[in-house]
C-alpha cells in the first residue's frame, strides 16, 4: 500500500495556510477523533505521508489542494 503522496508544487504554508487532502473526494482531516494522527506534510520530501492507520486502499483517489507563494 501506497503510504506517501508527494506533491506537484512547492506549497506556501507562511500565511498560515493549509493542505486539504481528499480520498476520493472526502476531506480527510489530519488528525481522528481520538487526536492520532491521520496524515501529516513532510517538508523534507515535499508530500503528504499517512499513518499506517489510515493509509488509503489502492485503487482511491487521494487529492491535496494547497496555497502556493505567487510568482
Amino acid at each position: 500500500y501506497r503510504t506517501t503522496f508527494h506533491l506537484s508544487s512547492q506549497p506556501d504554508f507562511s500565511g498560515g495556510g493549509t493542505a486539504t487532502v481528499r480520498v476520493d473526494q472526502q476531506v480527510v482531516d489530519p488528525v481522528d477523533s481520538t487526536g492520532a494522527p491521520v496524515w501529516h506534510y513532510d517538508a523534507a520530501s515535499n508530500a503528504i505521508v499517512f499513518g499506517p492507520l489510515h493509509v488509503p486502499s489502492p485503487g482511491t483517489s487521494v487529492t491535496v489542494t494547497h496555497p502556493t507563494a505567487c510568482p
